[in-house]
C-alpha cells in the first residue's frame, strides 16, 4: 500500500492510493475536474479514473471487465518514458510520442508537475500547474462512448516506486478550447506574444511590456494591478506567477526596502507570496514581514491610536487594537512555524498576539508538538495533513498543513527527494550520473567526490569507491585511527567537492555482509573538513540487523540554523558495537545523502 514519506505520497509497484475525500469526488459531470499533482519516477506515472475506488494497478486489467469498476487509465511516461497512453477498460485507445517534449517527461531528480482533466468523457494531460493556458496541454482524447459514472481517481505506478506531492483537484467550468475534436491535433496557444504572425490585444502587448519591467521596486505595484484586473487572459496568469515568483525570491528585500508597497498587497497575494517554495529566508523574518503587513492601514481598519513598537521582535501594539481584515488568518496560516526553532517559537507565545488569535495558538502548538514528538523508525508520529481550524468573522477556515512541514527549496538548488530506501535519489547518485545527463559512472572512480575512511585502504576490506557504489559489498569496514586526544576513532567520510553544498535532510545507510552492526554512532557536518557540528545523534539504534540492509533516517538539525549548508558528512561511531566480532569496526556497504543540494558556478 501507498506510504507517506513526509509531504511526499510513495507509491510502490502495482499499488494504489485511491483519493476519496469529498473534495477529490468526480460528483459533477457538468464541471471540469482537474487533477494537478508534482510526481517524481523513472517511467509510468499512472492515473486511475473509476466508479468505485479501491482495486490495485495489477488487478486493472481484471476488474475492468466488471461494470461497477469499469473506468479509465492515463499513463505518463509510459513505454519507458517515452509516451502519454490512455487506456479504456485496460484497452489502449490513444498514445502520444513524448520525445522532444522535455516538459511531458518524467524525471529520476526532481518533481516535476503535471495535471490531468477529465470532463464527461474527454481527457486532457499536460505539464505545469495552470491547466488554463492551452500550451500547456500535450493531448486530447474523447470517448464517443464515455462511462456516465466516473467517480473517483487513484494514484498508481507500474514497476517502480513513484513519488507524488501537492496532490489537489480543482472543480471548474467548463473550459472551451480551439480544438477539433474529429482529430488527434494538440491544442496550441492562441496568443504568442514572440510571434508577428498573431494578432496581440492592446491589454496583451500592456502585459508583455509590464513583464520586460519587473524589478524590486516595481513588482508589488504591478501585482496589485494584476489583481484588480480580470483573470481570463493568459499573459495575466503569467506575469502574476512571474511577480510572485519575484518576490518569494526576494523577500526579505521587497519586504523591507519597499514595505508601503509590499504593505499594499492583498491577502490572496500575498498568501500565495507566503506559501511559495523558492522563499530564501529565515521563517522568522517571513514571519515578521507578515505581522509587519497585517499592522498596515491596508490590513486593519482603525480602532484607536497607535503607538509605535521599539523592538523589532516584538508583535506592533496596533495589532491587538486594529481589527483583522478577511483573509489575514489565512496569510497566518501559510507561514511554516514548524521549521522555526524552539526559541523562537517560545518569543512568538509571549507576545500579546499569541493570547488573542486562536489561530496562531493552534499554528504555534502544532509546530512544538512536531518538535517534541520522538522519531519512531525515522518517521514522526505526527500526521502531516494535520489540519489547523480557525474561525473568521463567524466561518471556519480549514487549511492543509501539509505545506508547513516542507523545507523551502530557494531558486538556484536541486531538491533530492528520498522515495524508498534503495533507490537512486541521493546526491552521490546525482552527481555519478553528472546532475542526471549521463549514464551513471561511480563518482569516486571518476573524481567527482572523496570518500574517505578512519583507516588506509587496503585490500582486505577498506575500500572507499564501495561506499558510493550500486553493489554490495561483503566486507568494507572502517577500522579504528587515533585522535588528538589520544582516543581511537572510526568513521567514513564523504566530501562532495568544492563546487558542491548540501542542506541534508535525510541520510541512508546499507549493511555490509559482516555481523559488526551499528549500534551508537552520529551523523556530523562541515563546511572545511575541520570544526564538525552533529546534526543526529543514534544511542543503541538497534535498526540495522540484517547483511545488506538499508536504513534511512530524517534530520531536523537544519530547521534550527540559519545556513546549514555543508561539504564534508561522516558516520562516526561514538561507542563499540556491543557484542560485534569487530567492535570498532563502522562497516557499511553504501552511505548517501538527501536534501538541497547547491551548485556552487
Amino acid at each position: 500500500m501507498a506510504a507517506s514519506s513526509g509531504p511526499i505520497l510513495v507509491v510502490p509497484p502495482l499499488e494504489c492510493a485511491w483519493l476519496t475525500g469529498d473534495e477529490y469526488v468526480l460528483h459533477d459531470p457538468k464541471v471540469d475536474h482537474v487533477l494537478l499533482f508534482e510526481a517524481k519516477g523513472s517511467n509510468d506515472v499512472t492515473i486511475l479514473l473509476k466508479e468505485q475506488y479501491g482495486s490495485r494497478r495489477w488487478q486493472n486489467d481484471l476488474v475492468s471487465r466488471s461494470a461497477e469498476h469499469q473506468g479509465y487509465t492515463v499513463i505518463i511516461g509510459s513505454h519507458r518514458n517515452s509516451c502519454v497512453k490512455i487506456e479504456k477498460n485496460a484497452k489502449v485507445e490513444y498514445v502520444a510520442g513524448t520525445v522532444g517534449c522535455e516538459e511531458m517527461q518524467l524525471a529520476t531528480h526532481a518533481m516535476r508537475p503535471f495535471w490531468m482533466m477529465y470532463s464527461a468523457g474527454e481527457i486532457r494531460v499536460g505539464w505545469g500547474d495552470n491547466p488554463r493556458d492551452p500550451r500547456t496541454c500535450f493531448c486530447v482524447w474523447k470517448d464517443d462512448q464515455p462511462h456516465t459514472n466516473i467517480q473517483y481517481a487513484g494514484l498508481s505506478s507500474w514497476d517502480c516506486h513513484v513519488g507524488y506531492r501537492n496532490v489537489r483537484m480543482l472543480h471548474v467550468g467548463r473550459m472551451e478550447t480551439d480544438v477539433d475534436e474529429d482529430t488527434d491535433e494538440k491544442p496550441t496557444c492562441a496568443m504568442d506574444i514572440g510571434s508577428t504572425s498573431e494578432i496581440c490585444t492592446l491589454s496583451d502587448i500592456c502585459l508583455k511590456r509590464l513583464e520586460d519591467t519587473v524589478t524590486l521596486a516595481s513588482v508589488c505595484n504591478i501585482l496589485m494591478v494584476m489583481d484588480a484586473m480580470l483573470d481570463d487572459l493568459i499573459m495575466h496568469d503569467r506575469l502574476m506567477q512571474r511577480c510572485i515568483d519575484f518576490v518569494a525570491e526576494n523577500f526579505e528585500d521587497v519586504s523591507s526596502k519597499y514595505r508601503h508597497e509590499f504593505y499594499r498587497l492583498s491577502s490572496r497575494v500575498l498568501e500565495k507570496i507566503v506559501k511559495h517554495q523558492a522563499i530564501p529566508c529565515r521563517e522568522m523574518v517571513v514571519y515578521q514581514a507578515v505581522l509587519a503587513w497585517a499592522g498596515s492601514d491596508d490590513a486593519f481598519i482603525s480602532a484607536g491610536p497607535r503607538t509605535p513598537t521599539k523592538s523589532r521582535n516584538e508583535v506592533p501594539s496596533y495589532y491587538c487594537s486594529y481589527q483583522v481584515k478577511e483573509g489575514a488568518d489565512a496569510v497566518l496560516c501559510s507561514v511554516r512555524f514548524p521549521l522555526m526553532s524552539r526559541e523562537e517559537l517560545c518569543d512568538i507565545q509571549s507576545s500579546s498576539l499569541y493570547a488573542r488569535s486562536q489561530m496562531l495558538r493552534n499554528l504555534i502548538e502544532e509546530a512544538l508538538s512536531f518538535h517534541d514528538c520522538p522519531m519512531v523508525d525515522g518517521t514522526n508520529p505526527m500526521d502531516p495533513s494535520i489540519r489547523v481550524n480557525g474561525v473568521v468573522n463567524g466561518k471556519l477556515l480549514c487549511h492543509d498543513a501539509t505545506m508547513r512541514f516542507r523545507q523551502r527549496c530557494p531558486s538556484g538548488c536541486t531538491q533530492l527527494v528520498h522515495i524508498y530506501d534503495g533507490d537512486t535519489n541521493g546526491v552521490c547518485h546525482f552527481i555519478g550520473t553528472r546532475y542526471s545527463r549521463q549514464a551513471w559512472v561511480n563518482p569516486v572512480s571518476a573524481g567527482l567526490l572523496k570518500v574517505v575512511a578512519s583507516s588506509p585502504p587496503s585490500r582486505c576490506g577498506t575500500d572507499p569507491k564501495s561506499l558510493v557504489s550500486r553493489s554490495f559489498s561483503r566486507i568494507n569496514f572502517a577500522g579504528p585511527r587515533r585522535a588528538m586526544d589520544g582516543s581511537h576513532e572510526s568513521w567514513w567520510m564523504i566530501d562532495l567537492g568544492e563546487r558542491h553544498r548540501l542542506r541534508c535532510t535525510r541520510y541512508i545507510l546499507r549493511h555490509d555482509g559482516s555481523a559488526d552492526f551499528l549500534r551508537d554512532w552520529c551523523l556530523q557536518a562541515s563546511v572545511d573538513g575541520q570544526e564538525w557540528e552533529t546534526l543526529v545523534s543514534h544511542s543503541n539504534d538497534q535498526t540495522l540487523k540484517v547483511s545488506g540492509q538499508f536504513a534511512s533516517w530524517p534530520i531536523r538539525y537544519h530547521e534550527n540554523k540559519k545556513d546549514s549548508r555543508f561539504r564534508f558528512f561522516r558516520v562516526l561511531q561514538t561507542k563499540p558495537n556491543f557484542n560485534a566480532p569487530n567492535p570498532m569496526h563502522v562497516s557499511l556497504s553504501q552511505f548517501d545523502l538527501y536534501g538541497d543540494l547547491h551548485i556552487i558556478s
